[in-house]
C-alpha cells in the first residue's frame, strides 16, 4: 500500500534511527515473535497518541507478522501478549490501520476491535496520500 520507491530509499540508518527512537519512548514496549530461532513478527504498543486522550487508553502502535507466517497463530499469539501487558495499564486500547488494508482490519475485528468508520483521517508519506482508520477495544469491564 506504500509506494515501493518510498520502501526503497529508506535507509537502514533511518530505519535503525526510527526503532531507537520508537523503543527510547518512556512507557513503549516491544514484543518479539520468534520462532525456530526466526523472528516471525514484532508488537510494538504504549500509550495512546492520539491528541486529547485520557491516560488510560492504550496504543497498539504496530503489530507486523512476515507474510511466510501470515495465518500460522504468529499475530495472534503477539495481540494476546499485548493485549495482556495493555490490560494491566489502560482500560481501552486503539489502533490506526491504513484503510484499505483489508486482511489487518479482518484480523483486527475478528480478535474483538471495532471498526470506527467516522475516524478516516489522510496523511502523507513519500509524496502519497494515505488514509487510516482507528480501531477500539475495551480491556476491562
Amino acid at each position: 500500500m506504500v509506494d515501493d520507491a518510498y520502501l526503497a530509499a529508506m535507509s537502514v540508518e533511518q530505519y535503525a534511527e526510527q526503532w531507537r527512537h520508537g523503543i527510547a519512548r518512556p512507557g513503549s514496549t516491544v514484543l518479539l515473535g520468534l520462532r525456530d530461532g526466526g523472528l516471525h513478527g514484532w508488537a510494538a504498543f504504549g500509550a495512546c497518541r492520539d491528541p486529547d486522550v485520557a491516560a488510560d487508553v492504550g496504543e497498539l502502535w504496530a503489530l507486523y507478522v512476515a507474510p511466510e507466517h501470515w495465518s500460522s497463530g504468529a499475530g495472534r499469539a503477539l495481540w494476546t501478549q499485548a493485549r495482556a501487558q495493555l490490560a494491566a495499564h489502560y482500560r481501552s486500547v486503539r489502533l490506526w490501520v491504513l484503510a484499505g488494508n483489508a486482511r489487518a482490519l479482518r484480523f483486527y475485528t475478528a480478535v474483538g476491535f471495532v471498526v470506527e468508520m467516522d475516524s478516516v483521517q489522510s496523511f502523507e508519506l513519500g509524496g502519497q496520500t494515505l488514509q487510516e482508520i482507528r480501531c477500539v477495544m475495551g480491556l476491562r469491564a
